[in-house]
């Protein structure tokens, strides 16, 4: 009965030290919680400076559309003029020549902007995917914590079983003892 009591004992100081075990679930939790709650901050705070860069480029983009129509707008619209200006006709030429310079090089430069805008919003998609895959991986890693806990509850139940078939097999032990030895004095 001695040997049934000294198990019986170890077993509930290995219990209580499984017991403390769910301090270390739930650090793990709280460090879990922790990580998402980062990884969520930092993704916000990245898709607001995001966001105002975006703004402020498409700013910049209004901004050189209005002065390339703007510039457009300036030409002449008809060569009239410079057919029978004589010097001032010449003037107008070398100026129309410098404006359809400054035209060229402005096109290309808003050919360039819409290239940047363009790579700019396939990163701002790309932001919103990581996002999205944060948020399910959030969900998974709920989903995870609950099967964790339930996997807890079922072994506390498979211990509480086992420490109650223990006490059950210590007390049928001397019974079965008792048993031989009265059929040994019979014998």
């Amino acid at each position: 009965y001695k040997v049934a009591s000294s198990k019986a004992s170890r077993s509930q100081v290995g219990w209580k030290q499984f017991i403390g075990g769910e301090d270390l679930q739930k650090d793990a939790e709280q460090h879990q919680e922790s990580i998402v709650n980062t990884l969520r901050s930092r993704l916000v705070k990245t898709g607001q400076d995001f966001k105002s860069v975006l703004q402020q480029r498409t700013k910049t983009l209004t901004d050189a559309a209005s002065r390339r129509n703007n510039l457009l707008s300036d030409a002449p619209r008809s060569s009239e003029s410079t057919m029978f200006g004589g010097a001032d006709g010449q003037q107008q030429q070398q100026q129309l020549a410098v404006r359809n310079s400054n035209t060229l090089y402005y096109q290309s430069r808003y050919d360039a902007v819409r290239e940047i805008e363009a790579a700019v919003n396939e990163v701002s998609d790309i932001f919103h995917d990581f996002s999205i895959l944060v948020a399910e991986q959030n969900e998974m890693i709920v989903r995870i914590d609950q099967n964790v806990d339930s996997a807890l509850l079922n072994v506390n139940a498979g211990t509480n079983e086992l420490m109650r078939y223990l006490s059950s097999v210590s007390s049928n032990r001397g019974l079965i003892l008792k048993i031989f030895a009265i059929l040994d004095r019979k014998s």
